[in-house]
């Protein structure tokens, strides 16, 4: 049995937004068909370390393979230096059940999943002309919001609230720079969502 080992360096080559949110608005509606396999979540807590952790499977009908995928994030890690973000997807043989590839995209793929399935939630709920676009959280989920959303409207501006000012800065800067537009600061959620056609929400608490 050989088994494909693919790394985040390289998931990244093979997809990136715009392939992804093809894949996940064909992935959606197969769902809603009944064509896909989508058991629910399983979720593990590790609240001395700040901790969560999801393990998640699906299987599109009629396809090759079915997947199970580990993603964990460890929001103290921020403190520490470090990415709050990991994971795993393995790929097994839909006929065989053999293992067929790890793929140690370390969240990678999770966080483009994530982003395209609000990019298409916009694109079929939010108004054409979305003047605004405000966005709750500077992590890197955030980034992915935008850069999804952007394959399917075009803000004028765009208004960002994060909870850390210096990440909340770094946030900014990098979307100004990275897709040209007028990006800001918000002093506070409600000032970011007040006038905003679009609001979008990437911060894991229920409080702000």
């Amino acid at each position: 049995m050989q088994v494909l080992i693919l790394r985040e360096p390289q998931i990244r080559q093979l997809i990136g937004p715009s392939r992804a949110l093809e894949v996940v608005r064909d992935g959606f509606a197969r769902l809603a068909r009944g064509e896909a396999s989508l058991p629910g979540v399983i979720g593990l807590d590790v609240p001395p370390h700040g901790g969560e952790v999801h393990v998640k499977g699906a299987w599109l009908h009629g396809t090759p393979y079915f997947s199970i995928k580990e993603a964990a994030g460890f929001y103290a890690n921020l403190e520490r230096g470090l990415s709050p973000g990991s994971g795993l997807i393995l790929v097994f043989d839909a006929t065989t059940g053999f293992l067929r590839a790890i793929l140690f995209d370390n969240a990678y793929l999770t966080e483009l999943r994530t982003g395209s399935a609000g990019a298409l939630a916009a694109d079929l709920l939010a108004p054409r002309a979305a003047r605004q676009v405000g966005i709750l959280g500077s992590g890197s989920q955030a980034r992915y919001q935008l850069e999804a959303l952007l394959g399917v409207r075009r803000p004028e501006r765009v208004v960002v609230w994060g909870r850390t000012a210096e990440r909340l800065e770094a946030c900014v800067a990098e979307m100004r720079a990275r897709f040209g537009l007028p990006v800001s600061v918000a002093r506070s959620a409600r000032e970011a969502v007040e006038g905003s056609a679009i609001v979008v929400t990437t911060v894991p608490t229920t409080a702000v």
